[in-house]
């Protein structure tokens, strides 16, 4: 999952702890990115994890936007 690892390398990072049975801490999925994909330049801005998509959206201008974020945008801990 992206969100995982993806809230690790902004200038202000998320609380690193996670709670599943594979992993300790939310920076080892950037680990394991940066053991397929090369060293990831962190810090990274806020558009990064958008890539290329809003350049094609620009060129392709789309009558709608929709986006799927799989994920609460909150400072909540619960």
């Amino acid at each position: 999952m992206t969100g995982r690892g993806i809230d690790q390398i902004p200038p202000f990072p998320c609380d690193p702890a996670i709670h599943e049975p594979y992993m300790q801490s939310a920076p080892e999925y950037v680990e394991l990115a940066e053991t397929v994909h090369g060293r990831i330049p962190a810090p990274v801005d806020f558009g990064y994890i958008w890539g290329d998509a809003p350049d094609i959206l620009d060129q392709t201008a789309p009558d709608a936007r929709t986006i799927n974020q799989e994920t609460a945008v909150t400072v909540s801990d619960d």
